[in-house]
């Protein structure tokens, strides 16, 4: 049971993703995307919340959106030097702070939006492993986007 549940995880949040790629305004789609975390971290089996947290009530905490947060960057132009992660149909770059961002784009160019940074499982449970940020990903700016500590 425990094996199909954790299936049953993946696949709805790769369907939230889906979701959040599809809608062609930044900004809702960041609304779909809270609320659907939130649905997912509240509901789940899976939820590496503990039961009784009390941001399963609460929701997690994520700054509001901000559009200076998003960056359209060339193909190849800098994202060499990051690491990236193919996942499904969208890629995965875990940075220290913001342990990764929602990225879409053209063949022209790759979109970077920082308002999607959320931490990894692992932040809210051991039972779950960590992706750790390479050297190369360090930002060595504060970002207020994305998910925050509570």
């Amino acid at each position: 049971m425990s094996e199909l549940s954790l299936v049953d995880w993946r696949v709805r949040v790769a369907d939230l993703y889906a979701q959040v790629r599809a809608d062609d305004d930044p900004a809702r789609a960041h609304a779909t995307w809270r609320a659907g975390r939130d649905r997912l971290f509240r509901e789940h089996p899976q939820s590496p919340l503990p039961a009784h947290d009390p941001l399963r009530e609460t929701g997690l905490p994520v700054w509001e959106y901000d559009p200076a947060w998003r960056f359209e960057l060339p193909r190849g132009g800098g994202l060499d030097v990051w690491s990236l992660h193919q996942y499904g149909d969208g890629l995965f770059v875990p940075v220290k702070d913001a342990k990764g961002a929602w990225l879409g784009g053209s063949d022209d160019a790759v979109v970077v939006d920082l308002n999607f940074a959320y931490h990894p499982s692992c932040r809210y449970d051991p039972r779950w492993r960590c992706p750790l940020a390479p050297p190369g990903n360090v930002l060595d700016v504060e970002v207020r986007a994305g998910e925050r500590l509570p």
